[in-house]
């Protein structure tokens, strides 16, 4: 349950909350980070010798050694002996000669061409299977909006057809679901998973036709299919193949072959939207024939992360969490004029990473404990989708009910001396106030950002999970996901101030009993 406190309880002085320590930050601690540390870490992580730093990769696990080593020198503590937290990556790839989809219509058989008519999905099962079809809907199952597409309907053995969102979809105001606000209902990997709960074999999905005209075959950019297999890996975190279904998207040629026309769909969805009401049915002598098979290899990655326990009896059991990413996007297929294709990452996020090491450190010579404890994480593979972070909230080594707050650090090492960005503040007012008060008296002048890049860094996965998260950035800039990402762009003294900005709000949340509110996007 999100926790609701009023914003003026966050801005009332000691006399009226539970001010167990000094919320001032001791200035032993303030002193240790300064531009010489934050650039010595900000030059190895942003050598030549890095390589960019992608996740999974060796250079990326020499970055995460090399963070650890540091953090247990400055005296900050590893978890159950051990600063990693050890993400599996799998590198799967499609065997296209093994692949194959036939429809039975009437007794007649059609084989249907792989990536021009269908595709597999990620999430889709490794195996072949046979079974009738069995149009289902959205493919939902929904007892709180009292929708079922599977009621009444038997799917054992066979394969369904699911289309994707979700009913009246266009809906501004809808009496069920969330109208043009997507549901859970809408996910993808929730439709297989659900046909799979109930028993289906496989799973067709389909562009919902009423409001789309390109009903294609897109489902997954396999390296195979699209890159001639002459593209970099694509990496996930691998997941149990346990329950997993062939699944794959198909296009309006299976549809027409199906039901005489995308139209005749079109219908059918148009009459469950208005109706709110299932309309699923076994399709008339059809039965599919899919077989997938997928080879997948597992590359280890793994987040950085060292705690200072907390010294109050009561609050060491609740935890603030001062994160950044630690990874880059690697080595670039077209070198600059210089020939240069080191794409290094100093600033993003070498920057961020450095501004947290200088914060641990700070935190661990400050000569006095915190109230709260302080959990420092680096996390992986945020250029790959935030997945170190969203790995941490699913897999947390510390109960996120007990995590009071996430302040997080994306690219601070650029654009001039004193400008910074809070992102997130819209969301997490209580927090945002904090950081608002203090930034003038570190020496930077807080810019408001045109665009909205809440869901872009590795707060969000925390926000979603209740947590009042929010991030610091110096900004954009040209060299953005580029070769120029160098360290002899990075204003040291900006990371500094930053970093100062970040123990100084991070000590203050640390001794007291406040909590924060966040506001739903």
């Amino acid at each position: 349950m999100k926790r609701i406190f009023s914003l003026l309880l966050l801005l009332l002085p000691c006399l009226f909350v539970n001010c167990l320590h000094s919320q001032e930050a001791p200035s032993k601690g303030l002193q240790q980070i300064s531009e010489p540390l934050v650039k010595e870490f900000i030059g190895f992580l942003a050598s030549d010798e890095m390589r960019g730093r992608p996740a999974p990769s060796a250079e990326a696990d020499r970055s995460a050694e090399y963070i650890a080593m540091k953090l247990k020198d400055f005296g900050i503590k590893p978890i159950d002996g051990s600063y990693f937290q050890p993400i599996p990556f799998c590198a799967a790839d499609l065997n296209i000669e093994n692949c194959r989809f036939v429809l039975t219509k009437s007794g007649t058989n059609r084989e249907f061409a792989l990536k021009e008519n269908f595709t597999p999905l990620f999430n889709t099962g490794n195996n072949r299977v046979r079974g009738e079809l069995v149009f289902a809907g959205y493919g939902i199952t929904a007892p709180e909006y009292n929708y079922d597409d599977y009621k009444d309907i038997e799917v054992s053995g066979k394969i369904v057809l699911v289309m994707k969102q979700e009913p009246r979809k266009s809906d501004t105001i809808s009496t069920v679901f969330n109208g043009k606000k997507d549901t859970e209902y809408s996910d993808i990997t929730y439709k297989i998973r659900n046909a799979a709960e109930h028993g289906a074999a496989g799973l067709l999905l389909v562009t919902d036709p009423l409001h789309n005209v390109a009903i294609t075959a897109q489902g997954y950019l396999w390296n195979s299919l699209y890159m001639k297999g002459g593209a970099n890996p694509v990496y996930n975190v691998c997941e149990e193949e346990d329950g997993n279904i062939p699944a794959v998207q198909v296009n309006r040629d299976v549809i027409n072959e199906i039901f005489g026309s995308v139209d005749s769909l079109r219908t059918l969805q148009r009459n469950i939207d208005e109706n709110l009401h299932p309309a699923s049915f076994v399709v008339p002598e059809a039965w599919v024939d899919i077989a997938i098979s997928v080879d997948k290899k597992e590359f280890p990655s793994g987040n950085v992360i060292g705690w200072l326990k907390g010294s109050d009896p009561q609050l060491k059991d609740e935890f603030i969490i001062i994160g950044a990413h630690y990874d880059h996007i690697g080595i670039s297929p077209k070198p600059n004029h210089l020939n240069d294709s080191i794409m290094n990452g100093a600033d993003d996020n070498a920057s961020g990473t450095a501004a947290v090491m200088a914060v641990a450190k700070a935190f661990a010579a400050s000569g006095k404990k915190p109230a709260r404890s302080v959990l420092f994480m680096l996390f992986t593979a945020e250029e790959r989708g935030l997945i170190g972070s969203d790995y941490y909230t699913k897999n947390p080594l510390f109960p996120l009910e007990k995590t009071v707050a996430m302040i997080n650090m994306d690219m601070v090492g650029r654009n001039g001396n004193d400008t910074a960005y809070v992102i997130g503040q819209q969301y997490n007012p209580g927090l945002a106030a904090l950081i608002n008060a203090a930034i003038p008296e570190t020496g930077l002048k807080k810019e408001e950002m045109a665009m909205d890049l809440y869901r872009s860094s590795d707060y969000y996965p925390f926000y979603k999970k209740g947590i009042s998260a929010i991030g610091l950035t110096s900004g954009l800039h040209s060299d953005y996901h580029g070769v120029g990402d160098n360290p002899d762009k990075i204003n040291h003294l900006k990371v500094q101030k930053i970093a100062q900005l970040v123990y100084k709000v991070a000590w203050q949340i640390a001794n007291t009993n406040n909590y924060y509110t966040i506001i739903e996007q």
